[in-house]
């Protein structure tokens, strides 16, 4: 393993374990920072790929890391190839790599969800897997984003065909059905209230309340309407990463951070 200070460039994806470390999916390996040192795991470690695309963290502690070309199981000590089937899809169209796993879910059920390349969505229960693409359900082949709510609700962005909702045994497609704007859609986050927030690429954010969305766009304050981060902090406020500087959303209003954050300043 190499030891150095800091961590790649390009990192996708951030987990704490059960120790408090934490881990950085980058496009140079998995770093761990345990609060004194960096390790990077790598090639020579017996990563699959450097370039990682998604990590997430189960019960057990294993580390499932989606990289551009396949997937890892990590346990601390070594890494194990683990292949994702996919379902076989007509004129499939892989944005960087049919191996690659752009995102990883893994739910409250322990089901985990694995986002191909163009091939639409793999999930595992441990045993057998299952799989969504256009013929059952989704809307795009190409999946941008997966995030479960509280209720259970599997929330899926696609870079072409908009925003569903899973609820375990049907889709319902809000973007197909017209409720909403804008094809490409991810960064779901969910509230202390319960309301879903994502972003929808041109079109600002939009807020689910559990029956109706509100859109907000730069007519509302919004820094754009190009968002690329959402986060809730512990003061309720939501924070909104864009292509032009960070906006905030103090349940009325939307302003700089600069305005309402001194430290920003």
């Amino acid at each position: 393993m190499q030891k150095k200070e800091g961590i790649g460039t390009a990192i996708r994806g951030i987990i704490e374990d059960k120790d408090g470390n934490i881990w950085f999916g980058t496009s140079s390996g998995l770093t761990k920072y345990n609060g004194h040192s960096f390790t990077t795991y790598a090639l020579s470690e017996g990563l699959i790929n450097d370039e990682i695309w998604a990590i997430d963290i189960d019960t057990n502690g294993t580390i499932w890391v989606g990289t551009v070309g396949g997937l890892n199981k990590f346990d601390g000590n070594k890494f194990e190839t683990f292949e994702v089937p996919k379902e076989e899809v007509k004129n499939a169209k892989p944005m960087l790599s049919e191996k690659r796993i752009g995102d990883i879910l893994i739910d409250k059920k322990g089901d985990i969800w694995f986002l191909t390349d163009g091939y639409g969505i793999s999930k595992y229960n441990g045993v057998s897997f299952e799989f969504f693409t256009k013929e059952n359900g989704l809307t795009d082949n190409n999946v941008a984003d997966i995030f479960e709510d509280s209720q259970g609700n599997i929330w899926i962005g696609t870079f072409y065909g908009g925003v569903s909702k899973y609820d375990g045994s049907s889709f319902t497609n809000f973007t197909k059905d017209g409720i909403i704007e804008g094809i490409e859609t991810y960064n779901f986050c969910e509230d202390n209230h319960g309301n879903i927030w994502f972003s929808a690429e041109n079109f600002g954010v939009y807020k689910y309340d559990g029956t109706k969305f509100t859109q907000f766009t730069k007519e509302d304050g919004l820094a754009t309407n190009t968002i690329q981060s959402i986060f809730e902090d512990n003061k309720g406020q939501v924070w909104f990463g864009t292509w032009e500087g960070v906006s905030l959303y103090n349940g009325k209003t939307f302003m700089a951070v600069s305005d309402k954050e001194p430290w920003a300043k």
